[in-house]
Formats: structure tokens, sequence, C-alpha cells
């Protein structure tokens, strides 16, 4: 009787890199130090548009994640990994091959680990085409799947790193987290909050003449929530029979990271990849590298052609997303909030610009401000509305002194659809004629 292995993955919706985006001549951007660059697949802008609600940007400086799995390390994977032509070519430990091809033909020569074949890190796939000598090294990749709990869905994304450095740092500082919930639940991390984010850490290389050579790098970082450590410092102590606490546990060590690769030559963001390098690796898990996909699909990853500027949310978004993102940034950014009288009255102005011109501007001020806070007057919405509300529209004040303010069309044409929806929402079915198109640009003058 045939039986089906069944594993466990959550939707991954998205990838954390930690470089700027590729230019166009393709040369990988330049590393972010301090902060990440999320990049959501196509298909998830409601998921894009809630990160940008809770974030207020793409290029966060920290990420407040989970590990969706019992235990950390079910989260984390990590290979040396080499590809050619969009195919993986060969996946290795740091001690074995698991996956080798022939670069020019495909044919295996190691298959889930066999015939057994030695890795050294460092080395590569070295072969001939049109008597050219080429060279694949084989580079470490280490993938964290994270779940964020504040996208509210049950999916995940995948924080990669091609650094030999940050896999050593990653791999200490989950071994931590682990080691804790060992002693708190039995080995269930499941659930303890994490914060992930990068720190100017220095790196030590053993060069093989004997030498060290010290430099610094911005490597991935992974603490425990404080709100969460201290609980379980509490625990630990209930729990402990000498009066010592090994806290050290909860925080990231800070001694130099050693290791045997060059930093010079240590990768700070991704390779390229091959389309169906998840899939590849989910098999050789698997231990069948040629059986149907574990995950659904294979089409090629998204490129960051298709990612949004990372200072604006995906635009312009539809009716019922408008109103989504205001409720997200109302209730998670600006809960404790306040608003002043003058905000109130930008406010006012800022809808009155989505409809300038039209003669019933009032009326569909009041309509729109209903559809997105449940009140028609700005000057009795919750003040954490009023903030959300004019982070959507940005009105700006022009720089040439006079008093004018402007916003994007992108909102102007967002408000025209809150406008459509309330209608339809009313039982209206048949519109009525709007003034016009609206304009590239809208200004008023600042009324005082």
């Amino acid at each position: 009787m045939q039986t089906t292995k069944l594993s466990i993955a959550f939707p991954e919706v998205g990838v954390i890199r930690k470089g700027a985006e590729k230019a166009d001549n393709g040369v990988v951007g330049k590393d972010l130090n301090d902060r990440f660059r999320v990049v959501f697949y196509p298909g998830a802008s409601e998921i894009a548009a809630a990160f940008f609600a809770a974030y207020d940007t793409y290029q966060p400086h920290t990420i407040r994640a989970m590990a969706p799995f019992r235990s950390v390390w079910d989260a984390w994977s990590n290979y040396n990994e080499a590809y050619n032509a969009g195919r993986m070519i060969a996946q290795a430990d740091d001690e074995h091959y698991i996956v080798l091809r022939d670069p020019l033909t495909g044919e295996y020569q190691v298959r889930n680990g066999e015939p057994h074949r030695p890795y050294t890190p460092g080395e590569g796939i070295a072969y001939e085409r049109n008597g050219k000598r080429i060279v694949l090294k084989l580079k470490p990749t280490g993938r964290l799947r994270l779940f964020l709990p504040e996208l509210g869905r049950m999916v995940t994304l995948t924080l990669k790193t091609t650094s030999y450095y940050d896999r050593l740092n990653v791999q200490g500082h989950l071994g931590a987290i682990q080691a804790i919930a060992e002693a708190l639940n039995g080995g269930n991390a499941a659930g303890i909050p994490l914060v992930i984010y990068r720190a100017e850490r220095e790196v030590t290389w053993n060069k093989p003449d004997g030498g060290a050579l010290r430099v610094k790098k911005w490597l991935v970082n992974i603490e425990a929530d404080a709100e969460w450590v201290k609980a379980a410092t509490q625990r630990l102590s209930r729990f402990a029979l000498t009066g010592e606490m090994p806290v050290g546990l909860l925080q990231p060590v800070t001694e130099p990271v050693v290791g045997a690769v060059d930093p010079a030559a240590d990768d700070e963001d991704e390779v390229e990849d091959a389309p169906d390098e998840l899939i590849v690796e989910a098999q050789a898990k698997a231990g069948n590298p040629d059986s149907a996909p574990v995950m659904t699909g294979n089409a090629q990853l998204p490129t960051d052609a298709a990612q949004p500027r990372p200072d604006v949310p995906l635009r312009p978004l539809p009716a019922e997303k408008v109103r989504e993102f205001i409720h997200l940034r109302a209730e998670k950014k600006y809960a404790n909030a306040t608003a002043s009288p003058e905000q109130r009255g930008l406010l006012r102005h800022a809808l009155e610009l989505c409809f300038a011109g039209d003669p019933d501007v009032e009326h569909k001020r009041h309509t729109v401000t209903f559809y997105l806070a449940g009140r028609e007057s700005t000057a009795n919405i919750p003040a954490s509305y009023v903030q959300a509300m004019l982070a959507w529209l940005d009105p700006q004040k022009s720089t040439d002194g006079s008093g004018e303010y402007a916003i994007s069309p992108d909102a102007a044409r967002e408000a025209h659809a809150c406008y459509t929806a309330a209608l339809i929402a009313e039982g209206q079915m048949s519109l009525p004629a709007t003034s016009g198109e609206v304009p590239d640009v809208v200004t008023f003058f600042e009324r005082r």
C-alpha cells in the first residue's frame, strides 16, 4: 500500500531581504545595514496592506514575529546551495552533499545524500562549457519562516540570508530560545513572541595562514520580546533549585562571531533564486526529489519590480481595502493617539480636496467619513481614526509660501471609490454622475 508523507506548510506570502532592490542591470542592491526589505508575492496585496498599516513602511528596522512550529528548528533551514540556469545543481550541509547534479546534463550524481560524498565548506562545482572553465560556488543559504501575528492571517514570510556569519548568529539565538522553551514549556517554542532586528557585530575570520581578521558586519539578531522575558524570568526563578537563573539564555550573545569564511566574500543579501528553489528543497527534505511538488504551482518567484515603493501602500486600493487599512492603523498604530482641532480641520479640508469642484462636496465628504469611521462629522470621529485618515490622505503643504495643500491622485481616486461603495451599501444601485475626472493634482487654500 502506498502512503503519502504529509508536511506542515502555511502559505508563504513574501520574503524578507537584507539588501535594496536590484538595479536595472541586475546588480544586487546595497546592504540596508540596520533595516530589512519586505517583498510580498503577487496576489498578496491585502496582506501587504495589513503589513504597511502595522509598520508604516516596507523597510522596517524591527519585525515582530513568532515561530509557527513547536520547535524553532522546524522553522529554520540552512544549506549550502548552487544553481545554474534556474536549476539547483548542488545542496549540501557542512559535511556531505544532499543533492548533486551534472551542471550540463542535469543527471543526478547524489540524490537524498546517496551515495555519500563529502563536502568541504567553500568548495565549488567545476565544469567546462564551450571551452571555458566555470566554477559554481555553493553559497550558505538560511531561511527562517516567521508568523507575524499583526497580519491577522495564518501565513508566513521567509527571512532569507546568504551570509555565513548570519547563519552562525541566527542558529545561536534560536538555540537559546529553544533552550528556554525546553525549560518552561516542555520544548514548545510556538507562540514565543520574537523581535527580529539587525545589529552591527564584530566577526572574526580565522585565516588559512593562521592569522585572524576582525571586521564589523550588520547581522540578523533574534530576541524574545521583553515582556515575555520578564514573565519567563519569574517562572525560571520559581523552578530554580539553587537560586541561580540562566538569564543569559534570554539575550543574544555579544562576543565576536568566529568563523572560517572571509567576511569580504560573505554575501550580504540574495543570490538569484531558481524558480523552483523552495520546491526542490522541500522535496529533498522529504527524501524524494522527483516527487510531485510539495508547494502548489511552479510559478516564478516574484521579482522586486512587482513590489511597491517602501514608503507607500499598494495603490490605488479598492474601497473595502481602504476601510480595512484605516481600521488597522487606527486600532494598531494610533490606538492611543490624540487629535487637535487643527488636525480635524485639516482632515475635513483634505477630504474636500478629493471632490474639488463638485457642488455636492459636503455630502460626499460626510458619506466617505461615515463609510470609513462610522460617523459623518470629522469633529466626532475618534482621534485614532483622525490620525489614520490623515496618514491615508497625506495632505502636503506647499513650500512656496502660498498656503496651499495637495493630496495624491491615488487618495482622491480611493475617496471616490469609497463614496461609490457607500452608495451601493445603502442600496443605491444607480449612481449619480460625477462632476468630471479626478484631477491629477488638487489643491486648496488653507482656511485659517
